[in-house]
């Protein structure tokens, strides 16, 4: 799990909104960590709201894993981040065949 610390909540807001490369690159990291898991939720942000004095937890459903690969996927051609890219559509491979060999078990 990745530590931030940002004044207020809409300022992570408008890190996500603004599609930041870091934290695109931390959610794919976190995914490819945790392709194993069989935890259904996975810690990925610890936002620490200094203003609010407040702690929020971020986690990722392990059962929207492929759809936050491909958006994320968006974000990181908009940077060119091509090599990463290759890396998400592997991933994004990896986990729809590993959702075929389990439907069929």
């Amino acid at each position: 799990m990745i530590k931030l610390s940002v004044d207020t909540i809409e300022e992570f807001e408008q890190y996500l909104k603004d599609n930041d490369l870091q934290i695109a690159k931390t959610i794919i990291k976190v995914i490819e960590e945790n392709l194993s898991t069989k935890k259904r939720f996975i810690p990925v942000f610890e936002i620490e709201v200094v203003l609010e004095n407040d702690v929020l937890d971020i986690t990722l459903d392990r059962k929207n894993f492929i759809t936050t690969l491909e958006t994320n996927l968006l974000i990181l051609e908009r940077h060119e981040q091509y090599e990463t890219c290759s890396n998400i559509l592997n991933l994004i491979n990896q986990l729809k065949i590993k959702s075929i060999i389990n439907e069929a078990e």
